[in-house]
């Protein structure tokens, strides 16, 4: 049973040691059975981990049954484990593992777990639960949420499937939890949640799948809420004026007012403040092919691999033009350069001049660790794999320091949308124009577009990304931007590009191809 399998079921039968509050908590455990995808919270204090540890006990009386409930490190974890100690023995549940895995009379499980990383997702390859549960779900990726669907199932009858997540504002996921839920599923006036519903639609050319709304009798459609609730919905807490005062003093004074009053649109720490859609999304239009076309390539496999297209004009400053975008996963090299060429031909823009990728490029591809048997097999490196597709990749400058600023130079601008709608620019003292050089085509580059949207500094360091962020194509961007200071001093070539080097041009001698060297 899956995405659809979710139906009716009663309430306050989930255990006999919980008894949810009136009024929003309630409401919360009535959802089950009627949407598959529930954001619960939105603001502090409604009691959101309670609810969330509390309803993975609702199918424990089935042997096959398994839930799961994630924090993003193992300290934050030790919340929900608190909770369970109180509330899970009274169900028959023991833990032999300090509270991490929970067994219950009939068979059923119940795991707390924590995933740091991005890679983290892959352990639970082949697994099925019936119940995910996401605490403070802005404190992961998108990524790591959305891998977690194809987990959601049962080959079981009689159990329910379906998600579950908790959240205030902030975090490094803020600003995908925000247009996922907030922005997507704004609930009722009464604060009920309104059910939307979507479906996960295979793309013809990359065969990777992309959510679009969907009608709600579609069989593979699933369905979408979010039910905010606040500090004063839970009466649990016996001085709302202490709690408010404790909040307020965080040392983010923005973050504490948009937690206490549920405003996601109060955010400080955006990394890219000046990228705004209606000044750096444009139109498409046909590139002229004597421009300089740069791509560039942050690898993935497990993880996703994104390929961000970059044009450039003839101005001066010149202004850069990313106009296509190709973001997949689990894609062996050789077709991931395949469908680059694809793109290449589709787009009659001319031949990229540069390829740029990361150093990871040039290990020993990572699928030859455990599948030689496979025919993704190859002994040589991702960048070998490119070559023999025809895609010469150069080593990227990597430094993000002078990346990210290049990047932020580019997207400066100054000025206001005059009253015909458009965009009226300011002009500095020199008599220059304070326009932007950084531009994406509209609906061609979406993850790219959402990583600058999304992206949040790094605490420890708030000239960096946070890298706990989805920044796949963010990466590929700053390789391709990174080609405008080619005047630097190169990187030293690693021995495996030399050899290339030497390879390539007897090759090119002997008339084979029709090559340069790129580095």
């Amino acid at each position: 049973m899956g995405f659809g399998g979710v139906r009716r079921h009663p309430v306050l039968t989930i255990a006999p040691s919980y008894r949810p509050h009136d009024g929003q908590q309630t409401n919360f455990h009535l959802s089950t059975g009627d949407v598959f995808e529930l954001l619960f919270g939105g603001e502090a204090g409604p009691g959101k981990t309670k609810c969330l540890t509390a309803e993975a006990l609702r199918q424990v009386s089935h042997p096959r049954y398994r839930g799961i409930i994630f924090r993003r490190t193992n300290d934050e974890l030790e919340q929900v484990r608190d909770e369970a100690r109180q509330m899970y023995p009274a169900s028959g549940g023991h833990s032999t593992d300090r509270g991490n895995t929970w067994n219950f009379p009939r068979g059923a499980k119940i795991f707390l777990r924590y995933m740091q990383y991005e890679h983290d997702v892959h352990k639970y390859q082949g697994r099925e639960f019936q119940y995910i549960g996401f605490d403070e779900l802005t404190h992961f990726t998108e990524y790591q949420y959305t891998y977690m669907f194809s987990r959601c199932r049962s080959s079981a009858e009689g159990l329910l499937c379906y998600m579950r997540g908790s959240a205030n504002p902030g975090g490094t996921g803020h600003a995908w939890v925000k247009r996922r839920f907030i922005t997507a599923c704004p609930p009722y006036k009464d604060r009920h949640y309104k059910k939307r519903f979507f479906k996960r639609k295979r793309d013809p050319e990359t065969g990777q799948f992309v959510e679009v709304s969907a009608h709600s009798k579609d069989p593979m459609a699933y369905s979408r809420g979010f039910l905010p609730a606040n500090r004063f919905d839970n009466p649990s807490i016996q001085d709302v004026s202490m709690y408010e005062t404790q909040i307020r003093a965080m040392s983010d004074p923005v973050l504490a007012e948009s937690i206490l009053t549920g405003n996601w649109d109060l955010f400080s720490g955006l990394y890219f403040v000046k990228f705004s859609p209606p000044v750096h999304v444009i139109k498409p239009f046909d590139i002229p092919r004597w421009w300089t076309k740069i791509v560039g390539i942050d690898w993935g496999f497990a993880a996703p691999c994104a390929v961000i297209w970059m044009a450039i004009d003839d101005s001066k400053p010149p202004n850069t033009y990313r106009y296509d975008e190709l973001y997949v996963s689990e894609m062996v090299p050789g077709k991931v350069a395949e469908l680059m060429k694809k793109k290449n031909a589709r787009n009659n823009f001319g031949e990229p001049s540069w390829y740029y990728g990361g150093r990871d490029m040039w290990t020993k591809n990572p699928l030859t660790w455990r599948r030689e048997e496979t025919p993704a097999y190859t002994p040589h490196t991702i960048v070998n794999a490119f070559q023999d597709e025809g895609i010469i990749v150069t080593l990227a400058n990597q430094d993000r320091k002078q990346g990210w600023a290049l990047m932020h130079r580019q997207m400066d601008w100054e000025g206001e949308v005059n009253a015909a709608g458009t965009m009226e620019y300011a002009v500095n003292e020199a008599g220059i124009v304070q326009e932007p050089h950084y531009y994406l085509f509209d609906g061609k580059c979406p993850h790219l577009q959402s990583q600058l949207t999304d992206a949040v500094r790094d605490e420890k360091n708030v000239e960096d990304i946070d890298g706990n962020i989805e920044d796949h194509s963010l990466e590929a961007d700053r390789y391709a931007d990174m080609h405008l200071m080619s005047s630097m001093k190169p990187v030293e070539k690693t021995p495996a590009q030399l050899e290339m080097d030497r390879i390539m041009n007897e090759e090119a001698r002997e008339g084979l191809y029709n090559w340069r060297p790129r580095y």
